[in-house]
Parts: structure tokens; C-alpha cells; sequence
């Protein structure tokens, strides 16, 4: 007795559907509590009308399809071979619809699952999609922004067409055909442009086999919404920042004044990392920017780039006991501009619409903050503990070349200059110190460098400690007789367990 008022109610939910065409959630829930429902069916009956469209589409009937051509200029998009192939199967589809015109969705669908003509159009419809697909681009590059802008062409030149057809024939097999094509060709955009970054951050694995489930196509067009350039994370930093007051000075720089600027303290940050990057944790350390509405924090990256600079939020509006939340990270490059996360052309120099020069005072802004902070900590560090820890674990293993040998043929050295980066004198003599080389007063101002094995080099030691740039450290390495992989690898031995005093 039950099931069969549970039958009856279900019914009078679709004609009032029906007449209706659109009705809202609360509205059909006060007509279940009316027809007198307990709360069990209730609920079951809440979360079964969740999808409204669907609700009505199901005591719809299939429409006919008189015919169904791609108009003729989409042969120039798609290519002769597959324009013909897809004119085809749109053909077929449309035989195959008429068949169940006057039919319910649902009762069409069990009748389409023994059709075996049916799945094979499908399959042979999901392979040209691939096919156009794969034949638009068959790999991307993530700095490259003329590759990117090739897959939104896709949307562009073709999609607008099927959306029309989908808009105009809901209720047709050819729905569900275009709907699979308009479902690969997200996921095929997703395949090749960033999914192998989202699968280690979400830890979210998505494979087309068949059809893709309900949730991971809106993972996927979620995933596709943060990557469309348009809608880029650097634009909205700027629109946050607008309430930050900037010092006189800093606003009276010129771009070239700004971007020397940002590169110095870019190339500090990147040195400090050689000592604090093992023990310091970003999430352990924010920086406020705008009182009560957003920090920031860093983190070290020598993969491309110097580091990530996270944005936190408060939510104090929805519970003063939730933490900050991370809503986005932008990178710092070599030269100490900010760069999109995943749309690496996309910078402080470049962001569309923007006064590019605001966009880099801004940069330097935030940029200050974070080497403030980090410069306490840096002061903070024992450097001659962790320089004589290290020498006297290593020491032992130094093997002093006897001073009357041969100096080998410096030329057969091959120096890579993009191994090399810029960095201050003072710290370059501490390296040069931990490999084994001898440093003392020359001249006037002059040091002398010399290690065994290589040749003596003069280099000006003034008060003011100057940046080294690659160039000239490279032609110190080769005077010294110092590979680059020597080098390289003391570098990154200069990494203490402990930092602090």
C-alpha cells in the first residue's frame, strides 16, 4: 500500500513538473508534506528531485530529427577527412533517434542499452573525438601561451554550433552523442595541459573509460575554470592590493629601477634558502600584509624558479576559530617577478589590461615584506658553527694536490652557464673557503684566491659587498681549476640540520 502511494505521489511530482516546466526545490518538497509523506520518504524524495531537468526530461518524449549536417565552413576546422567522417555518424544518429520518437527518455534508454548498432556509433563517435582532439595539438608546453590558446580555440571555432544543436534537441539521441563529445573534449584539455600537477596536489586520479562520472566531469570543468587565463590568480592580487599604501619612494621608481630592485632581494632570498630551506616551513610562518584580511607566506622552490608565495585569507566571517585558508600561490623566477603558477607567461610584467608598472611596485611591495622577515631569521644563524662543521666533516676527505703538479688544460673545461647564478662576494668566498681554497689581502683592496692545482686570481674587495654575476664567477672556477660540478655540489652541502643560535 506504501510503495504504491509512493508510486502515485511520484507520478503527480512529474505532471506538476510538467505544467510547471521549472519549479523550484522548496516548492515540490511543501507538495510532498501535503500529500501526507513520513520523513523517511521524505528525504528520499528530497534527493531524488535534486536534478529538476531531470525530473521533467523523464516523462518527456523523444523528438525526430529531420536531418543534422555540420554547416560547411567547419570542414576548415575539422579537415575534409573528418568532416566527412562526423557528417556520418550524425546521419546515423539521427535513423537511430527515430526509431524511438514518442518514447520516454527513460524507457528509450532500456531499449537503447540492447541496441547494439547504438554503442557502436558511440564508440566510433568517442574515437573521432579523440581524433580531432589529438589532430588540434598533440602536446603542450605550460610556458608556451600560443599552444594554450590553440586548445580554447576548440571552444571558439566549433562547441558554440553544439551548444546550439544541444539547446534546440534535448530530448534526441543526438543529446547524448554531442554530450559525449562535449565531454571528452574537457577531459582531453585537462589530459594534456595539467594533470599530472593536479593528481599530486588533489591526489585525484581520472581516467576516461567509458563514460566519466558526474563529479569528476565537474572536477575536470572546475579544474579547466582555474586554468582559463582569463580568469588569472595575478589580476586578482592586484584587485586586493588596491588598499595598500605605498612609501613615496618606491612610487617613484621607474620600471627599470624596480626591476633591478626586485632582483637583488630575489637573489638574497634565493641565497638564504642554501641554509633555511630544510628546517623552515611556510604554513609555520605568515606574513601580514593587510591587517584582518590576508597574509602571505613563502617557500622555496629550486625547480624553475626561486620559490612560491601563497596567499592566506581570513575567514573570521564565517568562525573566528578557523584558521587562514590558502586560496592561491603565484611563483618568484630568477629575476624576482611574479609568475601565474601554471600559466607561467603570465607575470607582473605582462598581465592584460593592467598598468604593468603598478603591477611591479606591487611586486616589490610584497617582495620587501618577505625579505624583511626572512633576513631576522638569517641574522639569527651561526655561520661559522655551520661553516666548521662542515669543514671538519668533510676535511678528511680532501685530497691536497701536490703543488708542483701540472695544471690541467683549463679550455677542455666545459662550463655550463645556466648551472651557475648570481650571487654576493661574501658568499662566494665562503664557498671557495669550503672547497679547499686559500683567501688572503692583496693590494690595497685586492684579495687573492688561490687553491691548489689552479692558478692564483685578483679580485677587488671594496667595502660595499657587490653581486657576482655568472660570467665572471665562471672565469674564477676556471682560474682556480674548479668544476662546476664541484661547485654545485658544495653548495648544496652547505645545508645545516640546525640553524638557529
Amino acid at each position: 500500500m506504501e510503495n504504491q502511494k509512493h508510486d502515485a505521489v511520484l507520478n503527480e511530482i512529474n505532471l506538476v513538473g510538467i505544467k510547471k516546466q521549472i519549479f523550484k526545490n522548496k516548492d515540490v518538497i511543501s507538495h510532498i508534506k501535503k500529500l501526507g509523506l513520513d520523513d523517511n520518504l521524505l528525504e528520499y524524495e528530497k534527493n531524488k528531485i535534486l536534478d529538476i531537468e531531470r525530473s521533467i526530461r523523464d516523462v518527456v518524449n523523444y523528438q525526430e530529427i529531420n536531418t543534422c549536417i555540420i554547416p560547411i565552413d567547419k570542414s576548415k576546422i575539422l579537415g575534409k577527412e573528418l568532416y566527412d567522417r562526423l557528417n556520418i555518424l550524425l546521419r546515423k544518429m539521427v535513423d537511430i533517434n527515430n526509431k524511438y520518437v514518442g518514447q520516454i527518455v527513460t524507457s528509450a534508454l532500456i531499449n537503447l542499452s540492447e541496441n547494439k548498432e547504438y554503442f557502436s556509433i558511440r564508440n566510433e563517435f568517442l574515437e573521432l573525438s579523440k581524433e580531432y582532439c589529438s589532430k588540434r595539438i598533440s602536446k603542450i608546453n605550460n610556458k608556451d601561451k600560443d599552444q594554450v590558446d590553440r586548445y580554447y580555440r576548440i571552444y571558439h571555432e566549433i562547441l558554440p554550433w553544439f551548444d546550439q544543436k544541444i539547446s534546440i534537441r534535448e530530448n534526441t539521441i543526438f543529446y547524448s552523442f554531442i554530450d559525449l563529445f562535449l565531454e571528452y573534449i574537457p577531459y582531453f584539455l585537462y589530459e594534456h595541459t595539467f594533470k599530472q600537477y593536479v593528481e599530486i596536489k588533489d591526489r585525484t586520479s581520472i581516467n576516461l573509460i567509458g563514460n566519466i562520472a558526474l563529479e569528476k566531469r565537474e572536477f575536470i570543468k572546475n579544474q579547466l575554470y582555474l586554468y582559463n587565463f582569463h580568469q588569472n590568480f595575478l589580476k586578482e592580487l592586484l584587485s586586493l592590493t588596491n588598499s595598500i599604501q605605498l612609501s613615496s619612494n618606491l612610487e617613484s621608481l621607474n620600471k627599470d629601477e624596480l626591476l633591478k630592485k626586485v632582483f637583488e632581494l630575489a637573489q638574497d632570498i634565493k641565497w638564504w634558502g642554501t641554509f633555511m630551506s630544510s628546517s623552515y616551513k611556510d604554513s609555520d610562518n605568515l606574513i601580514p600584509i593587510i591587517k584582518d584580511e590576508f597574509d602571505i607566506s613563502w617557500a622555496w622552490n629550486f625547480d624553475n624558479s626561486i620559490g612560491f608565495i601563497s596567499f592566506w585569507f581570513d575567514n573570521n566571517e564565517l568562525n573566528k576559530q578557523l584558521k587562514k585558508k590558502r586560496i592561491f600561490q603565484v611563483v618568484l623566477n630568477y629575476d624576482g617577478v611574479f609568475e601565474d603558477k601554471i600559466r607561467r607567461w603570465i607575470s607582473t610584467l605582462n598581465i592584460n589590461n593592467i598598468d604593468n608598472l603598478y603591477a611591479l611596485k606591487i611586486n616589490l611591495f610584497i617582495l620587501e615584506k618577505i625579505y624583511s622577515y626572512l633576513e631576522n631569521i638569517y641574522n639569527k644563524i651561526d655561520h661559522n658553527k655551520i661553516l666548521n662543521q662542515f669543514m671538519n666533516k668533510h676535511n678528511n676527505n680532501l685530497i691536497i694536490e701536490d703543488e708542483e703538479k701540472n695544471i690541467a688544460d683549463l679550455d677542455d673545461v666545459k662550463f655550463d652557464k645556466n648551472e651557475i647564478f648570481t650571487i654576493k662576494q661574501s658568499r662566494l668566498l665562503i664557498i671557495l673557503k669550503s672547497i679547499g681554497c686559500e683567501i688572503r689581502e692583496g693590494k690595497g683592496s685586492e684579495i687573492s684566491i688561490y687553491k691548489f692545482g689552479g692558478k692564483h686570481y685578483t679580485m677587488g674587495h671594496h667595502k660595499k659587498d657587490e653581486y657576482i654575476y655568472p660570467p665572471t664567477i665562471i672565469n674564477i672556477l676556471k682560474t682556480l681549476n674548479i668544476s662546476p660540478k664541484d661547485f654545485m655540489q658544495c653548495l648544496k652541502k652547505i645545508h645545516p640540520t640546525v640553524l638557529m643560535n
